[in-house]
């Protein structure tokens, strides 16, 4: 049997202003593990979120304020497009009153408490994960203001 280390693959994921990390992934050929959407051993994904008009690297909302969180990926091989999934990566979870669309990393609801949420280092709050390779950090803060 394979170790799961010899067919790991390696995500690379690179943020607006400059942040950037390289993340072990899980890599195909495994019964527990699904086939990798690419042959690439890496590659460097960037996001974005346009929360209400606002374009950056964090989502910043207002209490009582519907808001919609829309991220955008680049750098993503062609036979990896549309095969991303979302998840929050805290027990803390979301802001009361906000919520994520697993399958299109969407934020959205009315925020009903002012908070500043980060998720933990190289996690963040929430990742984005392609078949074959490790969850990387998609969205490391979050502020809802007064």
């Amino acid at each position: 049997m394979k170790e799961a280390w010899n067919a790991r693959k390696v995500l690379r994921a690179g943020f607006v202003l400059a942040f950037g990390a390289i993340v072990g992934a899980c890599g195909g050929g495994s019964d527990a593990a699904p086939a990798a959407c690419s042959s690439q051993s890496a590659f460097v994904v960037s996001v974005s979120w346009n929360s209400n008009g606002s374009v950056g690297s964090t989502v910043t909302g207002k209490v009582g304020v519907p808001l919609s969180a829309v991220p955008s990926i680049g750098g993503v091989p062609s036979s990896c497009l549309g095969q991303e999934t979302f998840a929050i990566a805290t027990s803390l979870g979301l802001p009361a009153g906000l919520a994520l669309n697993t399958r299109t990393g969407v934020i959205s609801g009315t925020p009903t408490v002012a908070i500043s949420e980060a998720g933990p280092a190289g996690t963040g709050l929430v990742t984005v994960q392609y078949p074959g390779y490790a969850p990387v950090q998609a969205l490391g803060v979050i502020t809802i203001t007064p």
